[in-house]
């Protein structure tokens, strides 16, 4: 979900919503919630305005296929942005 807001301002000011669900096996050993995740089957049925019936699309996506390895703590600061961010770290 997206909007783009003019705040009587004369920037436009993008805006978006990441939902969120319960954590699966493997996104639960790092947090408490994970994004939901539109699987490509359900794509044209979560993108139809007419469809209201979405509810179990908003349920965690399967572990199979996730891994989960250390990176680095640099991922916390929107001021580092670079590919060492996801190499993993020696623990």
């Amino acid at each position: 979900m997206w909007d783009v807001w003019h705040a009587r301002e004369p920037d436009a000011l993008f805006t978006f919503t990441i939902l969120t669900s319960f954590p699966n096996e493997v996104s639960g050993m790092v947090h408490d919630r994970m994004p939901v995740i539109v699987q490509p089957k359900d794509c044209e049925r979560w993108l139809d305005p007419e469809n209201q019936d979405v509810a179990d699309i908003l349920a965690p996506a399967p572990s199979s296929g996730m891994i989960a390895y250390p990176v680095s703590r640099r991922v916390n600061s929107p001021k580092n942005d670079d590919a060492k961010l996801i190499e993993a770290e020696a623990v």
